[in-house]
This record gives structure tokens, C-alpha cells and sequence, in this order.
């Protein structure tokens, strides 16, 4: 290996890659305030950057005592990212998609996002290859760890704020107002920003409305369960008896029709039927 660094900064900026991770930061930051975002993803980056810092200087030793090769590093951060695909295809008994109550440190942002085994492996393999130009890749590191910073910071400045997202879906609503689509996506929305009780309000709103004989365009599943789906989880955590009940008969009409949903879809409304007793 014979890298320069140039090479080697944009070789590691292809293995943190920090455009490809702004939807996992995303997600992760969605229950942290917009006014700590950029303290969370600044203190992220930082320790991701300390994390490849101490490998690039003491990983090869590390490993050398624990009798480990890189290849074993990569393989057991293949099989940890494995577990994770897993837990994403196979749901638990939690409620779905509800973010985290705190905010997220070091998992999964700094460690894997960031700092996952390739990258480890690659600030080692470095250093093995080249140890009287360590401070070179040290500067090559420092450059990657400023440009991801600057592009996470970035995209978190470009996103919209929650009035310009809810005006979106209204407009298109009110463009159309036989149409649930904008309302459904609108309670998700919502309930991703753990906003219930708006949440079940544009659900119930979905709920009213058939599916319309338009022919460009109509998502049907909308109609069929989607928006059902959206008020049965909502509605779950709107500690007011009328909406709970809504939420139970909406998860009572999606178990009647669940032999007609996708298989994974019906193993999740089985899992969230039992928060209702059902």
C-alpha cells in the first residue's frame, strides 16, 4: 500500500462516508431538540475521531495481545451489523418506529456510523503499512473527521422546520381533499415527532375518507389499513379514554383484514394488538 495523503483522506471519507449516514443520523436525532443537534453531532464526530485516534496509535498492539487479526475485526463487526439487519427485519413487541426517549451516545452514530470496523481496521492498516508517516494520516484522519462534521451540520441546517413540513402536506391536502395520502403521511409524521395526539387527529381525518375512484396515483394500502395502522399506534399513547378507544377498534378492523396484509406488517399489528388486549 503506498498512499499518499490525499489517497488516504479520500479513501477514509468513502469508508466514514458522511452523505450515506445522514439518514441514520437523522433517525437517531429525530427525539433530540433541534436547539442540541449540532452539540450532539459535534460531540458524535469527536468521539469517533478519539475512537480512530487511539486505534491508529495503539490498535495494532491492542490487537496483537488479544491475538486478533484485522480480517477477525472486520468479521465481527460484519456479524454485529448482521444482528442489527435482523432486528430491523424481524420486529419486537415494541410499538414501531418510536425514537429513542434520550439521545443517542456513541451508539449508534459515533460507533457504528462513523467509526465502524472498516474504518478501524483501515486507520491500523495504514499505520501498519507506513508507521514513519503516522502524523501524515493522523492530518489525512483530521481532514475526514472536519468534512464529516461539516456535512452533518449542514444537513441538519437544511432541513425544514416542523411548520414548513406540516404546510407541505396540508397544501397538497387542500389541493385535493379526497385524497388521504397527505394526511396519513402527516400523522406519521407527527408521530414521529411523539406529537400523538396531532397524530391521531390526521389519522381519524384519513380514516373518513374512501378510496377514491381516481386512477393516477391512489395508494391503496392507505386506505385499506395505513391510515388504521397509524391511529392504532397513536392513539395508544393519548391518555384520553375517547381516543384510545378509537385506536382499539382501528387495531380491532386491521386484525380482521391482517390475512390480506404483507406477512411482516401482520406480524407487527399481532405484536401491537397485545398493548391494547387484544
Amino acid at each position: 500500500m503506498n498512499d499518499s495523503f490525499a489517497s488516504a483522506t479520500i479513501l477514509l471519507l468513502l469508508i466514514t462516508d458522511p452523505v450515506g449516514n445522514l439518514p441514520i443520523f437523522t433517525h437517531a436525532l429525530r427525539a433530540v431538540p433541534p436547539t442540541r443537534r449540532r452539540r450532539v453531532i459535534l460531540r458524535e464526530v469527536l468521539i469517533a475521531f478519539a475512537l480512530l485516534l487511539v486505534f491508529m496509535f495503539l490498535g495494532d498492539g491492542f490487537l496483537r495481545l488479544m491475538n486478533l487479526s484485522p480480517l477477525a475485526l472486520q468479521l465481527a463487526g460484519g456479524v454485529v451489523l448482521f444482528l442489527i439487519a435482523l432486528r430491523m427485519v424481524f420486529p419486537s413487541a415494541q410499538p414501531p418506529d418510536e425514537p429513542a426517549p434520550t439521545e443517542p451516545l456513541i451508539v449508534p452514530l459515533a460507533i457504528p456510523a462513523l467509526a465502524g470496523p472498516s474504518a478501524l481496521a483501515t486507520v491500523m492498516l495504514l499505520v501498519s503499512q507506513a508507521p514513519e508517516r503516522r502524523w501524515e494520516w493522523v492530518g489525512a484522519l483530521s481532514v475526514t473527521m472536519a468534512v464529516c462534521a461539516l456535512v452533518l451540520l449542514l444537513a441538519e441546517r437544511l432541513q425544514h422546520t416542523p411548520a414548513d413540513i406540516a404546510a407541505a402536506y396540508l397544501t397538497a391536502y387542500a389541493a385535493r381533499p379526497s385524497r388521504a395520502e397527505p394526511l396519513v403521511q402527516l400523522a406519521r409524521w407527527y408521530r414521529l415527532q411523539q406529537q400523538y395526539a396531532l397524530a391521531c387527529v390526521y389519522a381519524q381525518a384519513a380514516c373518513a375518507l374512501p378510496q377514491p375512484a381516481d386512477r393516477l396515483f391512489v395508494e391503496a394500502a392507505v386506505y385499506q389499513w395505513q391510515a388504521l395502522d397509524e391511529l392504532a399506534v397513536s392513539a395508544y399513547y393519548v391518555p384520553v379514554p375517547v381516543v384510545q378507544a378509537a385506536g382499539r377498534e382501528a387495531m380491532r378492523k386491521l386484525l380482521r383484514q391482517a390475512q390480506r396484509l404483507p406477512a411482516e406488517v401482520q406480524a407487527r399489528l399481532r405484536a401491537n394488538a397485545r398493548f391494547y388486549g387484544l
